[in-house]
């Protein structure tokens, strides 16, 4: 499965850092604040779930991938409050993600994105990861932490 890792330092103590990703589960259908330019662009969630904190949590997902909308479905898999969540894809390709919180002071947290993929169609599915997907999915993901950072330390 590849594998991609990004990570930053946010100004803010890991239980507002979590409060940022708690609402978000819970309201997936607000819509992105300064959603970044690029070819991957979240464009919002829908609740497939009436529980929407912890495991079994589940959302659907619509992105636009470049020109076409791109879709899928998880569930919260692991759930550990201001240390780790953890998504898996129940629809599309073999998809794993968590967002991992580090608290290195008392006002200081880094944020991991980490992600696990595996296009289907075998070795094409391969290829078109190398040419085309792997680069937009780092960045998508860089772009993702940066955004909320700026999110997180503008609250009081």
């Amino acid at each position: 499965m590849p594998k991609i890792e990004k990570e930053i330092v946010i100004d803010s103590p890991s239980k507002k850092v979590w409060m940022v990703i708690e609402k978000h589960l819970e309201n997936p259908q607000s819509p992105v604040e300064d959603e970044p330019e690029g070819p991957i662009r979240s464009l919002h969630g829908e609740p497939l779930s009436e529980q929407r904190k912890s495991v079994g949590t589940k959302t659907r997902w619509i992105y636009q991938l470049r020109t076409r909308k791109f879709v899928w479905d998880d569930i919260v898999i692991e759930c550990a409050e201001n240390e780790k969540i953890t998504w898996k894809a129940t629809s599309t390709w073999k998809m794993k993600d968590s967002f991992i919180l580090t608290s290195i002071s008392k006002e200081k947290t880094r944020l991991a994105y980490v992600m696990d993929y595996t296009l289907p169609y075998g070795i094409l599915g391969k290829i078109y990861d190398k040419l085309f997907l792997r680069n937009s999915m780092e960045k998508y993901l860089e772009a993702t932490l940066v955004r909320m950072k700026k999110v997180i330390e503008k609250l009081p």
